[in-house]
């Protein structure tokens, strides 16, 4: 699940709004040995999110949130035996 959660402070007038949206992840990633005590990891994750249009009070504008994200993670382990 993704949470959204915003705000808007202008000329005195506050609006905020806020819900929950599913949401899909994939990834994967890979580990291999270096040598006896060194091992190095790579991931990578990527989220898919639902657009979500939102009007601001007033006619003021609209904004779109969602679509998708990659992360990208490494990973450097020692082992000390």
């Amino acid at each position: 699940m993704t949470g959204l959660s915003s705000q808007v402070d202008a000329l005195r007038v506050h609006a905020s709004t806020s819900s929950t949206s599913p949401a899909f992840v994939a990834g994967g990633g890979v580990e291999f040995g270096v040598n006896e005590h060194i091992a190095l990891r790579v991931e990578e994750l990527r989220y898919f999110m639902d657009g979500k249009k939102f009007t601001f009070p007033f006619n003021s504008g609209t904004t779109r949130v969602g679509g998708s994200l990659t992360t990208v993670r490494a990973e450097l382990t020692f082992f000390l035996d």
